[in-house]
């Protein structure tokens, strides 16, 4: 996951806090789940830039720290 998210130059990410279900359901149950295992280690290294009234998050991934 680390090497996915630093080989593809993530720096910005969207969280949604609400109606997830229906997210689920429309990118699947499997998809949905391997983004919130990504998103969940991120969280940590991240600044939140901004959040709506509908759940929706915006992060900027600052980057894993050095090993």
């Amino acid at each position: 996951m680390d090497a996915f998210v630093k080989r593809n130059n993530i720096r910005y990410f969207i969280r949604v806090t609400e109606k997830q279900e229906l997210l689920a359901e429309r990118v699947g149950a499997a998809k949905f789940g391997l983004a919130q295992i990504t998103i969940s280690r991120m969280l940590p290294e991240s600044t939140l830039l901004l959040k709506d009234g509908f759940g929706w998050e915006l992060y900027r991934f600052n980057g894993f720290p050095s090993q």
